[in-house]
């Protein structure tokens, strides 16, 4: 095998209904001079001995199992160390990808001697999927340029729930020195928000980066039950996160353009985690006009729309009469009762409330208009408030506070 050498690190937990295609995948590269590193982190499954028939197959797998599960930052650290590779990626254990993702991401990093290549990816829902891009155009990004066209939209493009540069570790290649000192520094205390942890202060220290926007990362959402995964310390999970971030983005080369947008984040993350935090008395905030009266549907039945409803349902806030999607079926499969957009013709109510938060202007448009074609009043159709997206502080200022101490 003729190149340089890229190591996959591919953290393992309780994935074993989808661990055949994810390594399978990786193995099946068109660039070959590969290895793959699975860490097992101490899955309860059959996880363990499928990596183990891996190494087997082929001689490019290792595996360390870990004896005790200690989460995803844990996990990426052990496989980074173990690493040989010039370049390194990650795929998730439940995660699949394009024959060619690595060939293509190689011949960029190479041809632009760049830390790190973007790129875009699929986000499947069963059979169903949808591309998503960074908000930056495809095109390399240098030194002299990267303040005035990457900073300054790096995580906030003046588009609510728009990065630059999307912050996930897993549709990335990087330079091995700057990925290794970067994750290394990572706290294991973090445990949601690993990846932008890592890539943030990454994509502050390169000085070359390559966005390329078409996809070859398959995220798959995956069937899981209506009822909340988040735990009661979720708050205190997530100013570790901000206060790391915080603390970072005050010590980088451009704290004043970084600050405001680390403020949209962590809305975007609060409203996305734990959105009762900003609810009152009567109030479904930030869709204001939802009172504890209000008779709702909901639609959207991705991540953000199972979080809001289960905690609806479990609070008892108001009344969802019906839950939709545009890919009901898909998510029909994975046994959540999602009714197909039509449905809403049947019911009474007093709003419709987008629960999505990743979708570009373009999209939520085009949303606006399917509700519509199926009847739906534009005057019911409500999403967050346009004075919480432009202005988070009105919602967060407290939260920031408690962060900044």
């Amino acid at each position: 095998m003729q190149g340089d050498l890229i190591s996959i690190i591919v953290p393992i937990y309780r994935v074993e209904s989808f661990l055949d295609e994810c390594i399978t995948s990786i193995l099946n590269q068109t660039y070959r001079n590969i290895e793959i590193i699975l860490v097992d982190d101490g899955s309860p499954d059959t996880c363990p001995a499928m990596c183990d028939r891996f190494v087997r197959q082929d001689s490019r797998v290792k595996v360390i199992h870990k004896e005790k599960n200690k989460g995803l930052v844990s996990a990426r650290k052990t496989g980074i160390v173990a690493a040989s590779g010039q370049y390194i990626g990650y795929v998730d254990g439940d995660d699949w990808i394009e024959p060619d993702m690595y060939e293509k991401m190689h011949d960029l990093i190479r041809k632009h001697d760049a830390d790190v290549v973007a790129t875009g990816h699929f986000r499947n829902v069963g059979e169903n999927y949808t591309i998503v891009k960074n908000g930056l155009p495809s095109g390399v990004y240098r030194e002299r340029n990267l303040l005035e066209t990457v900073y300054s939209k790096l995580i906030y493009t003046g588009e609510f729930y728009q990065y630059g540069i999307r912050v996930n570790l897993w549709n990335k290649l990087f330079k091995r020195d700057i990925l290794q000192l970067n994750q290394l520094a990572v706290s294991d205390e973090i445990s949601y928000g690993e990846d932008i942890a890592c890539v943030l202060p990454i994509l502050l220290a390169a000085k070359c980066i390559v966005v390329e926007n078409s996809p070859y990362y398959h995220y798959r959402q995956r069937p899981a039950s209506i009822t909340k995964k988040y735990e009661t310390d979720e708050k205190a999970k997530l100013k570790i996160l901000f206060r790391y971030l915080y603390q970072y983005v005050c010590d980088s080369v451009a704290p004043k353009v970084l600050l405001s947008q680390l403020h949209c984040f962590e809305f975007y993350k609060i409203l996305y985690r734990c959105p009762e935090i900003f609810w009152t008395e009567n109030s479904l905030i930030p869709y204001d006009c939802v009172t504890r009266d209000s008779r709702i549907i909901l639609y959207g039945a991705g991540d953000f729309g199972r979080i809001l409803y289960s905690a609806i349902i479990s609070s008892g806030f108001c009344k969802i009469e019906l839950w939709v999607d545009r890919l009901a079926e898909a998510y029909m499969v994975q046994g959540l009762p999602v009714h197909h957009v039509e449905s809403v013709q049947a019911k009474d109510y007093d709003y419709v409330v987008m629960a999505v938060m990743n979708l570009p202007h373009s999209a939520q448009e085009e949303t606006r208009e399917m509700l519509i074609h199926y009847k739906v009043a534009p005057e019911k159709i409500v999403w967050i408030n346009d004075k919480y997206t432009k202005n988070p502080e009105l919602l967060i200022r407290d939260i920031i506070l408690e962060t900044e101490k």
